[in-house]
């Protein structure tokens, strides 16, 4: 990332670019013996990187974003946040800002982090990946080798001269590699390949189908309905349709929408005896359906929108809703990658229906919220 050309300074025979161009040849050299492809030099200064806000991060962010694109990069692992190291912390600052934009998983490794006192309180607040790396040491130790500059090697004279001490080489012969899984918020809503794409690979990827969690949660959900039945509802994201076709029973006409093409196909398998159910793909706002509805079903759902969505969904759902109709919102309270918390989800969109809003109920459960509003002077 940065070009390490300040590790020697005033070593004789040696510019800042010359060593810059050392330090990239044997990075080229340890990642072809760790079968990685060719590096992308971003060529920051060493020890003076751009911060986030700077034009020059943001044009490397959305760069990188770019290139992790064209390559179907689902994963980013980047140093610590908590580095004691400039560089490190500017590393992890930009993957984070490259994973807001891109939908991809983000982990953290340590390096220098291990000599800071409190990193094992630290890094217990995060999920832990162990890798099992014994099989790669010897990879591992071969790679290491190349960068000559950083063991003393190489470059000497200099006014300070960098070198890797034993207790960090010591680092290569643990026998797991341990990842932090950071959780990172989208900046914009979720794409539906996203979800298709979870779909398809996993088929119930929530466990809607088996999990004793979901079971009850739509228990207390349907209990929560202020009445029997419904003329007209809507539910947004139905997913595989299990809420779906229980929802049915209690309406005369249910219009249910989904952005995934295979997860609509499991509902309407599910519903399929149910005539007053119609499922189709829509995905809202862009594609909010016609109608007046008495009531709205937002399950796990409104937190993937960001803050523009969020207020266009808003605009449709005073008019979509009859007056005195309603409006369900269940979600997960725990950490999320999405745009919003489910807090933040359900705050913004009350902010968005301002005095339109009339609160029934607002519940509170272990792992997620449930709020039922009425809406006055809608329709």
């Amino acid at each position: 990332m940065t070009d390490g050309a300040g590790s020697h300074p005033d070593a004789p025979g040696w510019s800042r670019t010359r060593i810059a161009g050392l330090r990239r040849t044997e990075a080229a050299a340890a990642l072809r013996l760790l079968g990685g492809e060719a590096p992308l030099h971003l060529d920051w200064p060493d020890a003076a990187p751009p911060k986030p806000g700077d034009p020059r991060f943001e044009r490397t962010a959305d760069r990188l974003a770019t290139w992790c694109r064209a390559r179907d990069i689902r994963r980013i692992a980047v140093t610590w946040d908590g580095e004691p190291h400039c560089d490190h912390e500017a590393a992890a600052a930009l993957a984070d800002a490259v994973a807001r934009r891109i939908a991809v998983r983000l982990y953290h490794y340590v390096v220098w982090g291990w000599t800071v006192a409190d990193v094992v309180e630290r890094v217990r607040r995060h999920r832990v990946v162990s890798i099992d790396t014994a099989a790669a040491r010897p990879q591992q130790r071969r790679a290491m080798a190349c960068h000559r500059s950083q063991r003393g090697g190489r470059i000497v004279g200099a006014a300070e001269n960098f070198r890797l001490p034993d207790r960090m080489l010591r680092l290569l012969d643990r026998p797991t590699t341990l990842l932090l899984e950071i959780p990172v918020r989208r900046e914009h809503s979720i794409a539906p390949d996203y979800f298709e794409a979870l779909y398809k690979d996993k088929g119930d990827p929530w466990d809607f189908e088996t999990s004793a969690y979901e079971a009850a949660k739509y228990a207390e959900t349907l209990a929560a309905l202020p009445q029997p039945r419904f003329a007209n509802a809507l539910e947004v994201g139905c997913a595989n349709g299990v809420l779906t076709t229980q929802l049915g029973s209690r309406c005369d006409a249910l219009l249910s929408v989904d952005v995934s093409p295979t997860a609509l196909a499991s509902a309407r398998a599910r519903c399929a005896n149910q005539p007053n159910v119609t499922i189709e793909q829509r995905r809202l706002p862009d594609e909010a359906p016609e109608g007046i509805f008495d009531l709205v079903m937002l399950s796990e759902v409104v937190y993937y929108w960001d803050s523009a969505d969020i207020v266009r969904l808003a605009g449709y759902l005073r008019g979509a809703v009859v007056s005195g109709g309603y409006v369900m919102l269940v979600h997960w309270i725990g950490e999320t990658d999405y745009p919003k918390s489910g807090d933040e989800a359900v705050a913004e969109l009350h902010a968005a229906l301002d005095d339109r809003v009339a609160v029934v109920r607002s519940d509170r459960h272990e792992a997620y919220r449930l709020d039922l509003w009425r809406l006055e002077g809608a329709g």
